[in-house]
């Protein structure tokens, strides 16, 4: 997945949108939104974070 896709997948999914609907506009998996999501939630660490992408760092 591109730092796009990701974006993408976090912010579908953080408005709620369903996962198969988020794989459908993504054009991924529903295996690779759900993982994708988890790290980002679980860590942070995902490649879009690290460029700049949310909220600043306090």
């Amino acid at each position: 997945l591109t730092d796009f896709d990701i974006v993408q997948i976090v912010m579908a999914r953080r408005l709620g949108t369903r996962i198969s609907e988020t794989a459908r506009l993504v054009g991924c998996s529903v295996s690779n939104v759900v993982s994708t999501y988890a790290k980002w939630m679980n860590d942070g660490e995902t490649s879009s974070r690290r460029h700049g992408v949310g909220r600043p760092h306090a």
